[in-house]
C-alpha cells in the first residue's frame, strides 16, 4: 500500500530525521543555557561557603556571593542565547539547505 504523500515524493525517513536533528538541537541549546546559568552560581556558592568556614569572614559575605553568583548566572545564561541565536540557523534554513 503506497500512501499518498509518497506517491507525490514526500520521504518519511527525512522528515523524523528532521525532527530528530531539530529536538537535538534544541535540547543542545536548553542544556548550553542551563549551564551557563548554574556553573557561575556554584562556583560563588562555593567561593562563599569557603570564605564563611575556612577564612572565618562574617555571613554576609556568602550571602553577597549568592547575589554575585545568581546576577553573573542571568548575565552569562543571556549572554549565551543571544550570541547562539544569531549564529544558530532557523529550521527552515536547514530544511532549504538540505534540498526540500
Amino acid at each position: 500500500m503506497v500512501f499518498k504523500m509518497e506517491r507525490m515524493g514526500f520521504d518519511w525517513r527525512f522528515a523524523m530525521r528532521g525532527k530528530l536533528f531539530n529536538f537535538a538541537y534544541a535540547m543542545n541549546f536548553i542544556s548550553q543555557s542551563a549551564f551557563s546559568l548554574v556553573f557561575p552560581l556554584g562556583i560563588f556558592l562555593a567561593l562563599g561557603y569557603w570564605l564563611t568556614n575556612s577564612v572565618g569572614a562574617p555571613k554576609w559575605v556568602f550571602a553577597i556571593c549568592i547575589v554575585i553568583g545568581v546576577l553573573s548566572g542571568v548575565v552569562s545564561m543571556f549572554k549565551y542565547i543571544i550570541i547562539a541565536s544569531k549564529h544558530m540557523p532557523r529550521a527552515k534554513e536547514r530544511e532549504d539547505k538540505n534540498g526540500k
